[in-house]
């Protein structure tokens, strides 16, 4: 098997371990049931402006929408008791 190793290979390995670490750490300090809906939300909003940004895509009013109920939710999920 030959595997013909870029710069960028290499680089998005280290990226995924170091979010692996990131990840595990996270869990072992936080209540999954908190940790999981914010990492989603946090994730599905970078996509999103990241693409917007980087990529030139328009966020529709409707994404728009879904970025303000995402934001929401995460802030009720947030809030202790």
């Amino acid at each position: 098997l030959s595997i013909n190793y870029s710069l960028r290979m290499i680089l998005g390995l280290i990226c995924y371990g170091f979010s692996f670490v990131l990840w595990m750490l996270i869990v072992s300090k936080m209540n999954l049931t908190i940790a999981m809906p914010l990492s989603v939300a946090l994730v599905n909003t970078a996509v999103l402006i990241g693409s917007c940004l980087f990529l030139n895509e328009k966020i529709t009013f409707i994404q728009g929408i879904g970025i303000f109920v995402i934001i929401a939710g995460v802030s009720l999920i947030s809030i202790k008791k």
